[in-house]
This record gives structure tokens, sequence and C-alpha cells, in this order.
């Protein structure tokens, strides 16, 4: 990124790491343009769900992390992600708060009268319940740069 070392109170990076080829690279490359204390705020997708399972059956069977369950970016490059994925690739920082979100979507994905009411009840109470909130649709991370 074109911006000078330690020169960035805040980064913002939703619903992008899980479509660059280098993941640990992008992020390192955020730690690099913070501020000391400063922050990063990341949604990804979540796949540690039904459709998760079938995304992940769907790339193993195309031999690459492309298949994108909602057909948004047919051909693009989509990894399969996971709060644990993104935790691992943030040890350099200081997690402050995650939360999970989108809840019916992806355990209905296969019920299509469920389809059309999963913006209709958001649910958001249930990505701040241990557990609960690393099998939503979304994941939410608060980081800062130690």
């Amino acid at each position: 990124m074109p911006f000078k070392d330690n020169s960035v109170d805040i980064v913002v990076c939703t619903e992008t790491l899980e479509h660059v080829p280098d993941m640990q690279r992008a992020i390192n490359e955020c730690y690099r343009i913070l501020k000391k204390s400063g922050y990063i705020f990341i949604s990804t997708p979540n796949y540690n769900n039904l459709i998760g399972l079938k995304k992940k059956l769907e790339d193993k069977k195309a031999k690459r992390e492309y298949w994108e369950p909602w057909g948004g970016h047919i051909g693009g490059m989509e990894r399969h992600m996971t709060p644990r994925k993104l935790h691992n690739a943030l040890k350099k920082f200081k997690i402050i708060y995650t939360q999970g979100g989108g809840y019916l979507l992806p355990w209905t994905f296969f019920m299509p009268f469920f389809k059309r009411y999963h913006n209709k009840f958001p649910l958001l109470c249930l990505g701040k319940i241990p557990i609960v909130k690393y099998i939503g649709m979304h994941y939410f991370i608060l980081a800062q740069k130690r």
C-alpha cells in the first residue's frame, strides 16, 4: 500500500481478505502502516456452518479455493474462511472484540422457503454468545497493533 510505515490510525478491511492470494501478506501490510496502538477492523465470511461444508467439498472437487456459494463473483477466488484462520493470521495484534453475524442463511441454504426470511430476522444478539458467534455467516474482529 502506498502509505508510510506507522502512518494510519485505523484500517477497515471488510469482506476482502478471503479474496487476496496471500492473506498473511495483506495483514502484515496493514500492520506496517498502522500507528502504534492503531486499530484494524476486519469482517470476513465464516464457513463454520452447513454452507461452509458445501463450499469445502466443492473446493476440494475443483482442487482450488474459488467456489463462492452465493454466486456473486463466478470464477473469482474465495478462501474458505473461519474465525480460527483469521485469529491465526492476526497473532501480531491484540484482539479487542469479536462477534458473529448472519445466522439463518448459512444453515437454511438448502431450504428455499427460509432463504427469503434471513434478512428480516438478523438475530444479531446471537453473535455475542461464545461458541454461537463462530457458526454464523460472518465474523467480525476489532484488533489493535501492539
